[in-house]
């Protein structure tokens, strides 16, 4: 695995970004829109989306990215007035739609959000629908040989399907697992 070189908020505006396709894991645009709004994760994602897109980089993702957007986005809100994470799974898990009904504004503003960040590309992205069968075939490979989760696995095998090893994220625990990955904008 190697690391792009542009890991670290103060590295941003100095290091080479990939020359093709940058792909993109769900962590960098939930890390701009959900984290504190004063932590250095959430200024990092930031920062490094509007370097992107001011050097217009071409990014590209597996759709997967909006479904997964989608169920982290309703987790926080309703983590809000459930009190932890855990219990806000639970009440998704039960489709209890009475508790999740008065986050739908909230959820919404957040998918309105994502969509903002990836009009900022203003046609420099691709959206990939992993609907090859070499695709699937290569998630579930990567998915049991590095015991990764579904949609993790998809971003990856998106990617790699393309020929394409550079991905932005902040999540270094599962693509660091990853041989021939180069990942971007670890926090």
């Amino acid at each position: 695995m190697k690391l792009g070189s542009n890991t670290f908020l103060k590295n941003l505006k100095k290091d080479t970004l990939p020359d093709n396709v940058l792909f993109w894991d769900t962590s960098l645009p939930a890390s701009a829109i959900f984290n504190n709004p004063h932590s250095d994760q959430r200024k990092a994602a930031i920062d490094f989306i509007n370097r992107l897109m001011m050097e217009k980089t071409y990014i590209a993702f597996s759709s997967i990215l909006f479904d997964e957007f989608t169920h982290v986005s309703i987790i926080n809100e309703l983590e809000k007035s459930q009190g932890s994470k855990s219990q806000a799974r639970k009440v998704l898990s039960t489709n209890n739609f009475k508790m999740i009904k008065p986050h739908l504004s909230d959820i919404q503003k957040n998918m309105q959000a994502l969509n903002d960040i990836v009009g900022k590309f203003q046609g420099n992205h691709r959206v990939i629908f992993p609907c090859e069968v070499g695709i699937v075939s290569k998630a579930l490979e990567i998915q049991c040989k590095y015991n990764l989760q579904r949609a993790d696995s998809i971003h990856i095998a998106t990617m790699l399907f393309g020929s394409q090893r550079d991905i932005a994220c902040f999540d270094r625990h599962d693509f660091g697992k990853v041989d021939g990955l180069n990942l971007w904008c670890k926090y």
